[in-house]
């Protein structure tokens, strides 16, 4: 957080809940839809890796069932459905982000 675009908002009167609103939440957002991208993969495979250790449903124990089993079919749906999962998730955020973010000269809305 650049200490000048405080001091502007203080010049320009803010008060805090102001400077909070106008000044802080708007250098934090790309960060934390950052951080809400990168924790959302991590919470897919953190997700899986629990069920493949102790669940008796979901994609992980879909997975192990079908390896336990000798049927890359199931294998192969589950893994799909894992990357689909994921893809999604990470475009949904990319869409926020894109709608979030179309105030900054830094972000390029690509998708």
């Amino acid at each position: 957080m650049d200490r000048k675009l405080i001091e502007v908002g203080h010049i320009f009167g803010l008060g805090q809940f102001e400077l909070v609103w106008r000044i802080f939440l708007p250098a934090a957002t790309p960060y934390a839809l950052a951080g809400l991208r990168i924790g959302a993969g991590q919470a897919w495979l953190f997700l899986v890796a629990a069920e493949l250790i102790a669940s008796t449903r979901g994609l992980g124990f879909m997975l192990i069932d079908g390896q336990n089993n000798l049927r890359p079919d199931i294998m192969l749906v589950g893994i799909l459905t894992l990357a689909l999962l994921g893809k999604t998730t990470d475009g949904l955020l990319r869409l926020l982000e894109r709608r979030l973010l179309v105030w900054s000269d830094s972000f390029e809305a690509k998708a």
